[in-house]
């Protein structure tokens, strides 16, 4: 009877034993998580909008037409892999205004309710919001890389060399369409892919012209090797150049009206137009002076400039090239 007494209260005091080492491994947890939680970077574009949200209006889907399929001829052109990765749909102006919003306003609100967590004695209901908040956020940036992929294969298929693989520069261009994705305003009214064009040229551009000057230094070839590879080199650099800036100026362009936009393009013969206009020959084809068509340029000219100032593009819209 003794004995049978002994060994239930050893039995008791060995289960509350592992029920106190059980609580304070969960707790132990706990405070890793909310840890986690503290030092994760959650960076966001704020706007005015988000003053007008409330939590649960995160979560809510998007309603309409709101994509497109990508064209099956464009993905036959792929490799099969590649057709894969580029499956996605592709984004509408105002499907991907939602996402970017959503992204950045689920980031906005984790962060505000992170500032209620307390490491020691976290909240688990409120880190379970934040992780929510935090993984929405991280569906709708998906969302938006998937649909832009494309994008980066367009870009850098053109600038692969034997010494820069495909590869290479896909993996890079990737790095840099999601940098640009956690960077970029929505609420300036520019596509995503004017800005993701940028980012992602202005990578490559610095990975080859890196590449060059690691070969210089440490690789040096002899006299009769030396000048194809830089001609080649340097004539995509100058080709990538000429294709940003293209990229860039159509984007701004149809900011303008399209009288505006028209003269423009005829005096630097851009677009559908092949050859450069003068101010007589808009003026005949308009009906009015030519200089009332130059007053007109410059005053396109100075909203390209303003346009302009957001992706440092001031230095090609000189008006004394007009």
């Amino acid at each position: 009877m003794c004995g049978t007494s002994t060994l239930s209260r050893v039995s008791k005091k060995s289960y509350a034993t592992k029920q106190r080492k059980d609580s304070l491994a969960a707790r132990a947890q706990l405070r890793e998580r909310a840890e986690r939680i503290l030092q994760r970077e959650i960076d966001f574009i704020p706007s005015e909008e988000f003053a007008e949200l409330t939590e649960e209006m995160a979560f809510e889907p998007p309603v309409g037409p709101w994509r497109t399929a990508p064209s099956p001829a464009a993905l036959r052109e792929l490799p099969v892999y590649l057709q894969q990765m580029c499956a996605g749909h592709l984004l509408s102006p105002e499907r991907e205004r939602e996402l970017f919003r959503q992204m950045n306003f689920c980031k906005f609100q984790a962060a505000l309710l992170r500032e209620q967590l307390d490491s020691e004695l976290p909240d688990v209901s409120l880190m379970e919001r934040i992780e929510r908040l935090l993984r929405m956020g991280e569906t709708a940036r998906n969302e938006i890389l998937s649909a832009n992929l494309r994008l980066v294969i367009s870009i850098v298929k053109k600038f692969a060399t034997p010494r820069l693989s495909f590869d290479d520069l896909l993996s890079d261009g990737a790095a840099s369409l999601l940098k640009a994705a956690e960077k970029f305003d929505y609420t300036r009214g520019f596509r995503f892919s004017t800005y993701a064009y940028r980012a992602i040229v202005g990578n490559t551009l610095r990975k080859m012209t890196d590449d060059r000057k690691r070969e210089s230094r440490f690789a040096p070839l002899e006299p009769a090797q030396i000048d194809a590879p830089a001609d080649a080199d340097c004539s995509a650099l100058s080709q990538a150049r000429r294709e940003w800036a293209g990229s860039q100026l159509t984007g701004l362009l149809e900011k303008l009206d399209q009288r505006e936009r028209h003269i423009i393009e005829g005096r630097f013969a851009l677009g559908a137009t092949p050859t450069v206009q003068t101010f007589q020959s808009l003026a005949d084809e308009y009906g009015i002076s030519k200089e009332r068509i130059r007053q007109l340029a410059e005053r396109a000219l100075k909203k390209l400039h303003e346009m302009a100032a957001q992706i440092q593009l001031d230095d090609m819209l000189d008006p004394a090239a007009l």
